[in-house]
């Protein structure tokens, strides 16, 4: 059964991060050219393709550029976190406070994914749209809640990793840690 909960882990989650990051990525690059066509066209005086409405596909690309990068940036480590409190507690200590905060995580990440699904049904049944380009809302709305639940799922790999390291003192599970950006080919 641990062989296929590392595999899961593995491919599913860390694989899951890595494409959400990807589309991440070209979602900023993307970004980059709605911006230069925008502006070069308001620059040259020639009329925008985006009729205005640049700043629109801009917002929901960067909304969408952040949840997607939420998980990917927990497993490479960059999430801000209080160090300097937790270097100086114990192996118990930290995997304590590791605990509650991944828990905490967790439950905020789902209340959000389900408010943010709820709220896509809605606009998908009320067919709200941008104001300028009529860009439906709804999409954007589920892959925002997808990623959302992505991360939580991530973070209750999370909690039951630090739960496991708090009773048994170690980090038994340490192939978790080990799965870093150069580890996971």
């Amino acid at each position: 059964m641990n062989k296929y909960f590392k595999l899961f882990y593995k491919y599913v989650m860390v694989g899951g991060a890595r494409a959400q990051f990807i589309l991440a990525g070209l979602l900023i690059i993307a970004q980059i050219i709605v911006i230069i066509i925008d502006s070069a066209g308001s620059i040259v005086g020639l009329r925008s393709p985006f009729q205005g409405g640049g700043n629109e596909i801009v917002q929901l690309q960067m909304g969408l550029i952040a949840a997607f990068s939420l998980a990917y940036t927990w497993i490479l480590g960059g999430h801000v976190r209080i160090e300097l409190i937790i270097d100086r507690l114990g192996a118990r200590g930290q995997f304590f406070i590791n605990m509650l905060s991944a828990f905490f995580g967790m439950v905020y990440c789902v209340l959000v994914a389900i408010g943010i699904y709820e709220e896509a049904m809605d606009t998908q049944m009320l067919m709200i749209r941008t104001d300028m380009l009529r860009i439906q809302i709804a999409p954007v709305m589920f892959l925002f809640s997808l990623s959302f639940a992505h991360f939580a799922l991530l973070l209750f790999f999370e909690f039951i990793r630090n739960c496991l390291g708090l009773i048994r003192g170690t980090d038994s599970m340490n192939y978790m840690s080990a799965l870093q950006v150069t580890h996971l080919d």
